[in-house]
């Protein structure tokens, strides 16, 4: 398989909207492009995750993103925070 600049950059942002979707959704003060706060990393977080899905979009076209294992994995870890991590870090922080 040869190596594309373009797919590395695409998993870059995908890679890069986990941490602040984790940070924004824990309430923690952590510096993205858009400044502090939580809001702030889950907006970053969201553009992020939109701008990989947009350019796999447009430059692979659908077939290659239903069939991507990597986005599919960090859908499935946006979810699954979304649906218990906060729960999870009210419940356990000290």
């Amino acid at each position: 398989m040869e190596f594309s600049w373009l797919d590395f950059i695409i998993g870059l942002f995908l890679a890069n909207s986990i941490p602040h979707f984790v940070v924004g959704v824990m309430d923690i003060r952590f510096f993205s492009l858009f400044g502090f706060g939580s809001k702030q990393n889950l907006l970053y977080s969201a553009w992020n995750l939109g701008l990989a899905l947009g350019l796999s979009l447009y430059f692979h076209g659908l077939d290659h993103l239903l069939n991507n294992a990597f986005f599919w994995g960090v859908f499935f870890v946006l979810t699954a925070y979304a649906a218990v991590g906060r729960y999870l870090y009210l419940r356990w922080r000290k």
